[in-house]
């Protein structure tokens, strides 16, 4: 996985060119989010690209495929070429909402992660915290709204829905007693030098005392 703070895998963010984040393929940001929250709004997909679909026409568009949520934040991405932090109006998608869920406080950072594509299709960053900083000291967060101007065409965009995607449910393992037929621990692994020592002596004593 290569780290790698460029914006969308083109050139560094430059000084005045606040643009939209999203991690490259196969790519790593450290991002320093700067939001109060992570709200976004509905995408639907057409022919055309991603449209953005007005808060009145959510209901009919989300009962049927061809649909998303993005999410944004004001973020800072760290660039180790010029050892400094660059402006980027961050993209958030479902997964990654649901790694910050419950963790998210403003001024973290964050280490996300982008795996390559399989095939054709792309994977979802995911999101891992790197950094907790005291949300005091974090440089205040900055309008998104312009940049998504330039990306969607549609003025009054309504940054307003929280990711729609219910809460992951954790589970762990359980050792329950195992299926019939299934191996045991004992055929799945050689015997070690100590049991086969063991062995050949139960197997004297057996000898000496004539048992079966």
């Amino acid at each position: 996985m290569r780290r790698d703070t460029s914006s969308g895998g083109r050139k560094p963010l430059q000084s005045g060119s606040l643009e939209i984040g999203r991690v490259p393929d196969g790519h790593e940001w450290l991002a320093w989010l700067l939001s109060d929250q992570i709200l976004g709004f509905v995408v639907e997909w057409t022919k055309e690209g991603g449209q953005y679909v007005q808060p009145a026409e959510r209901p009919r568009v989300m009962r049927r495929p061809g649909w998303e949520w993005r999410g944004y934040s004001a973020a800072l991405i760290w660039q180790e070429a010029t050892r400094l932090w660059h402006h980027t109006v961050l993209e958030v998608n479902s997964a990654l909402e649901l790694d910050l869920r419950d963790v998210y406080q403003r001024g973290q950072v964050w280490s996300l992660k982008r795996g390559p594509k399989v095939g054709k299709r792309g994977q979802a960053v995911r999101g891992v915290l790197h950094e907790q900083r005291d949300s005091r000291k974090s440089p205040a967060a900055f309008d998104l709204l312009a940049v998504l101007f330039t990306v969607y065409h549609v003025e009054g965009i309504c940054l307003d829905l929280p990711n729609p995607a219910p809460a992951r449910t954790p589970v762990d393992p359980c050792a329950y007693a195992p299926p019939i037929g299934a191996k045991t621990k004992c055929a799945e692994e050689p015997a070690t030098p100590e049991q086969w020592r063991r062995l050949r002596e139960v197997l004297k004593d057996v000898g000496r005392n004539g048992q079966v």
